[in-house]
């Protein structure tokens, strides 16, 4: 969209996870994200302090929810 205005487009990211639930209530994640650096994709650096079990348990129920919704309008 930004070329259409004219102007340039913003630095690509990407991110990527994984989720493993082991306990009701508490999960376990594999996360990084990507961004082009000097026209190459490269792992980001900048990722702060680790989530919690139970904030990571939300996540992977917020991510499911959110997977189903784009992949099947559910």
């Amino acid at each position: 969209m930004a070329a259409l205005d004219g102007h340039e487009a913003p630095t690509a990211a990407y991110a990527s996870v994984g989720y493993s639930m082991p306990a009701r209530g508490r999960a376990l994640s594999i996360h990084a994200e990507y961004r082009v650096l000097e026209g190459v994709i490269q792992q980001s650096t900048d990722a702060g302090a680790p989530p919690t079990l139970e904030q990571e348990a939300l996540n992977a129920e917020d991510w499911y929810r959110r997977i189903v919704r784009d992949s099947f309008g559910a």
